[in-house]
């Protein structure tokens, strides 16, 4: 009964307005009271009578001890203070008294006392703990959570494959001489001739503690011992870069299998502590939620509905219980806050499954509308600003990445690009920014962005020089011991990077993405990020990415073909066309677009691409080549007409300029040249004859050809509205084998008449001897245009099509000299990033700390030759 009106009258205080030390504190007693009043109506119901029962020992229990009334477990002398020891069964430990911090403590399940067991009978035995099992299942927690019952200090480090036993012997050197507790998080990452060197070092330990002596030589240093050191391992079995501890090491540790805990008592008693009445309900629906989510959606890599997925449910109830109050019944409350956290990560398919698994378990439960309607007006005020259209699937995934901010401190977005990643990131940074409020919400965000891959994993974190040992940081540690510097200064700290995930290096943040929010050098340094710290990744896929790193992070997941689609990126490009084209030919580009790029979207998803393309990717490309053409100023396709003010009439000596008609002409027909190079450009020589009898079938009309091959699209034909008449293309073979002349009303001309006359030059080697033919005309022709308005160009074909060629003719003939410098090297197997980098600052002049660039007044041109020659890595990345 106690136990019970405790509990009661904790939960009601939780409710109330509390600071936030105080709720943690809080939030403690609610937890190890739970705990208590549980056992106690256990033992009651088990009928326990003697302190001598089993059911009693092998609960955690406390004994004060007076002065000389035992000897301690350490020294084996009797005790000249007051003491406590802590027992379980029949180990025992003495109390640490070390004051910890205000923490929260972890729910004590059936699965959290076994391992409580287990590593107390080691440390009594002076073995260490090794708990072991797959990811999320409360390894570390655990270890953590007996070191607080214990009132000792455990210091969590995250082992990473280039530790070496040097500097795992200065940590060693610190344990025993200090007396903590340590955690070595996925300890069998270490590399196996490291681990043989430490089984030797800890053993040293180990037998030093069992003789009692007080200095003991360790690594030929004389160092005092503190015999309640103690060193703990955690290890996942069997993930990608683990190696098999050797015999003489496990030796020396006691292993406890962790497995999956008890869901719904973890997720009642954090609601309880939380302030939820209904917890045992509301926390069993959460827990099957997810059951029946791992069930029956789709199997994603991006998955991950273990105890990680569950804490997320269980913090956003919190944060929603705290935010709402009782403004709505319990179960609202919950439902509101599990969409929220769950509904980022889903893709489209498996979007109305979710919605379904949480009506069938809260029936009849409407949500409350969202409270980030603020929020939304300024997203809409400042897509726009960005030169984006702020459609509603775009916006829902800026609230999306703003309500997983608030629940993880790691995350991230996922999608093939472009889907938008960077844009969600900075718009809602942008809005953060102006809805500051001076709270510690809402908040400006100051981001340190990086490549991981463009650099060496020693670079990323830091490393030891191999002859003197000294330390050099990493750009990631600058860039978070920044961060955490910053705290108190009114901004948020994101950390972002922008590149591909893989097994190793992300396994290096495994304690910077969990609770213990730490990241940890080779060095033995161990920065601690702050509360305004969030870890973010943008990153196309996690095929290779272990489920330790999986379940550690927040997932926002964009889907470019279904949610955001083409549309939006024409709609933001249209606004940076110049004025006249924006005012007299905005709306029929838009329509050309609409009308016929889904059909030759779907023309090149039917024909062979040597490399994967996606609709945006396409779309983007079409854009560019177009502006590219009204834009260019040695063809001089479109011209504005000339506009005289009222009264004035033109003279036969004035330039009119170029009339509405011959405009629109024009841009359709650089409308079809662009989708031929771009839809029909990135397919082989007979995907090229398919994407050409389709245009003209839409350039004719005639859909009777669509309905031959089975379409499941169908083009809107636009009329030309100024009376003019669009030149046709020919009947037969490759339109791609002609191009638009500007000054014959926009007709099809073949590329060989752009050829003038050849002559070779008298001394020419036979070798350096260029015959110009149609290919290298046109290929020169679009890599002048583009890189006129400073687009970057990739060509890709078989060997011997004259790429090489075409572009070095390109460089050299086509920029004067006045205005442009150009640089080429080749890439080779062997090729690094750090490399390119020297060859490409070699050729730049310092303008100031950090900027690098060509000559004033020029563009640097940079051509790399075998792009994809450099060496794969196992997981796939392709550095540089």
């Amino acid at each position: 009964k106690k136990c019970f009106n405790q509990l009661e009258a904790t939960v009601v205080l939780v409710r109330g307005e509390m600071t936030k030390l105080n709720r943690v504190t809080v939030g403690a007693m609610v937890t190890i009271d739970v705990h208590a009043r549980d056992e106690v109506m256990q033992l009651v119901k088990d009928k326990v009578n003697s302190p001598e029962d089993f059911a009693w020992l092998k609960q955690l229990r406390y004994y004060w001890q007076e002065i000389g009334t035992f000897d301690r477990v350490d020294t084996l002398k009797p005790n000249v203070k007051m003491e406590c020891k802590v027992c379980i069964v029949n180990s025992t430990l003495l109390y640490g008294f070390e004051y910890l911090g205000n923490t929260a403590r972890l729910v004590i399940t059936p699965l959290t006392d076994k391992c409580y067991r287990t590593l107390m009978g080691a440390f009594a035995l002076f073995y260490g703990g090794a708990p072991e099992g797959p990811a999320g299942t409360g390894k570390t927690e655990s270890t953590k959570d007996l070191a607080k019952a214990l009132a000792i200090q455990c210091v969590v480090f995250n082992c990473s494959d280039s530790m070496d036993y040097q500097q795992l012997a200065t940590f060693f050197k610190g344990l025993a001489s200090s007396g903590l507790w340590c955690c070595f998080d996925e300890f069998n990452r270490i590399s196996l001739e490291v681990l043989s060197v430490v089984a030797q070092q800890i053993q040293q330990i180990s037998l030093a503690i069992k003789r009692h002596v007080e200095k003991f030589i360790f690594e030929e240093t004389e160092i005092r011992l503190i015999p309640t050191c103690a060193i703990n391992i955690t290890m996942n079995p069997g993930y990608a870069g683990r190696s098999e501890l050797p015999d003489n090491l496990k030796a020396l540790f006691r292993p406890c299998a962790m497995m999956v805990p008890n869901y719904a008592l973890i997720g009642e008693i954090r609601l309880y502590s939380y302030g939820y009445t209904d917890a045992k309900v509301i926390g069993s629906k959460a827990t099957i939620a997810l059951k029946l989510s791992s069930e029956q959606l789709s199997p994603q890599k991006h998955y991950d509905f273990g105890m990680r997925g569950l804490n997320a449910l269980l913090v956003a109830g919190g944060n929603g219980k705290r935010s709402m109050g009782d403004k709505y019944p319990e179960d609202v409350i919950a439902l509101r806050s599990f969409m929220d956290v769950n509904l980022p990560k889903f893709t489209s398919a498996d979007l109305p499954l979710f919605k379904g698994i949480m009506g069938d378990l809260f029936p009849g439960v409407e949500l409350p509308p969202s409270n980030t309607g603020e929020m939304m007006k300024v997203i809409d005020v400042v897509a726009p600003e960005k030169g984006l259209q702020a459609c509603a699937p775009f916006c829902g995934k800026v609230i999306q990445l703003w309500e997983t901010v608030m629940v993880r401190h790691g995350l991230m977005v996922v999608g093939i690009p472009p889907c938008g990643k960077t844009n969600v990131k900075n718009v809602l940074a942008e809005t953060l920014a102006r809805l500051a409020d001076g709270g510690d919400t809402f908040m400006p965000v100051t981001q340190y962005v990086m490549n991981p891959k463009s650099i060496t994993q020693g670079q990323l974190y830091g490393e030891s020089d191999i002859n003197t040992q000294e330390w050099t940081d990493g750009v990631l540690a600058i860039a978070v011991r920044e961060a955490a510097k910053a705290h108190g200064d009114g901004r948020r700290q994101w950390v972002v990077l922008d590149g591909p995930v893989d097994a190793i290096w992300i396994e290096n943040m495994n304690t910077v993405l969990d609770d213990n929010k730490k990241l940890c050098l080779n060095s033995g340094e161990i920065i601690k990020l702050s509360i305004v710290t969030t870890m973010l990744f943008e990153v196309r896929d996690l095929d290779y990415a272990s489920p330790a790193t999986v379940s550690r992070v927040g997932i926002v997941f964009l889907e470019p073909e279904t949610a955001l689609g083409w549309p939006p990126i024409v709609a933001s490009w249209l606004l940076t066309l110049p004025e006249y084209i924006q005012k007299f030919h905005g709306e029929q580009i838009n329509s050309l677009f609409n009308g016929y790029f889904e059909v030759m979207l779907e023309c090149t998803h039917r024909v062979k691409t040597p490399f994967a393309v996606s609709d945006g990717w396409l779309c983007i490309m079409a854009t560019r080549l177009l502006e590219s053409l009204i834009d260019d100023q040695s063809e001089k396709y479109c011209q504005p007409t000339t506009e005289f003010p009222e009264g004035k009439e033109p003279t036969d000596d004035d330039d009119m300029g170029q009339s509405f008609m011959d405009r629109e002409i024009i841009i359709t027909q650089l409308f079809w040249f662009s989708m031929l190079w771009t839809c029909g450009a990135c397919t082989d020589a007979d995907g090229r004859l398919f994407v050409c009898d389709i245009a003209r079938a839409c350039i004719d009309n005639k859909k009777d050809l669509l309905k031959k091959f089975n379409f499941v699209v169908d083009f809107t034909k636009v009329d030309i509205t100024g009376g003019g008449s669009l030149p046709q293309p020919p009947r037969k073979g490759l339109i791609h084998d002609l191009f638009i002349d500007s000054e014959d009303g926009g007709k099809w001309k073949p590329w060989t008449d752009k050829i003038q006359g050849f002559d070779v030059p008298k001394d020419a080697p036979y070798h350096t001897i260029v015959v110009p033919t149609s290919d290298t005309c046109r290929n020169q022709f679009l890599i002048r245009t583009l890189l006129e308005r400073g687009f970057n160009i990739l060509i890709s074909g078989p060997t011997g099509t004259a790429k090489t060629a075409s572009i070095q003719g390109a460089l050299l003939n086509g920029f004067s000299a006045d205005g442009y410098s150009t640089m080429s090297f080749a890439f080779s197997a062997q090729t690094t990033a750090n490399q390119t980098q020297d060859v490409v600052d070699g050729k730049l002049d310092k303008r100031k700390k950090g900027t690098f660039g060509p000559p004033p007044g020029k563009k640097m041109l940079v051509f790399i030759d075998d792009l994809n020659m450099p060496f794969k890595e196992e997981y796939g990345a392709q550095p540089p």
